[in-house]
C-alpha cells in the first residue's frame, strides 16, 4: 500500500510532509506506514485519499478502475461548498442568492 502512495506523491509532486501539514496527520503515520509497522486506520486513509484526491479503495489496491475523475470530485467539493454555504446564509442572503441564480437563469437562455 505505500508504493501506491509514494506512487501518487511523485505523480503529483509532493513529498510525505506536504501530505503531513495538509492532513494533520503526524509524520510517525507515515514512517510506520513505510517501515510496515503498522497501515493507517480509515479515517486516516480517508484524510490521506482526500487530499491526494483519489479513492481510499485506489489508495490500498492501486486498481486505476477506482481512481477518481479529478473533474468530477472537484465539482463535488464544489457542489458541497455552495450547499454548505446556501444552508448556513440568513433568509435575505437565501432570497439575494436565489435572485442571481435567476437573471444568470434567464440570460443564459
Amino acid at each position: 500500500m505505500y508504493e501506491i502512495f509514494e506512487k501518487l506523491l511523485i505523480e503529483k509532486g509532493l513529498r510525505p510532509a506536504d501530505v503531513t501539514r495538509a492532513t494533520g496527520l503526524s509524520s510517525v503515520v507515515f514512517s510506520d506506514w513505510k517501515s510496515g509497522k503498522s497501515k493507517p486506520n480509515t479515517e486516516k486513509m480517508v484524510k490521506i485519499a482526500r487530499f491526494l484526491n483519489v479513492s481510499v479503495d485506489y489508495l490500498v489496491t492501486g486498481d486505476e478502475k477506482l481512481k477518481l475523475d479529478p473533474n468530477e470530485y472537484t465539482h463535488a467539493t464544489e457542489v458541497r461548498e455552495l450547499v454548505e454555504y446556501y444552508t448556513a446564509s440568513s433568509d435575505d442572503d437565501k432570497k439575494v442568492i436565489w435572485a442571481v441564480l435567476d437573471k444568470y437563469k434567464k440570460e443564459s437562455q
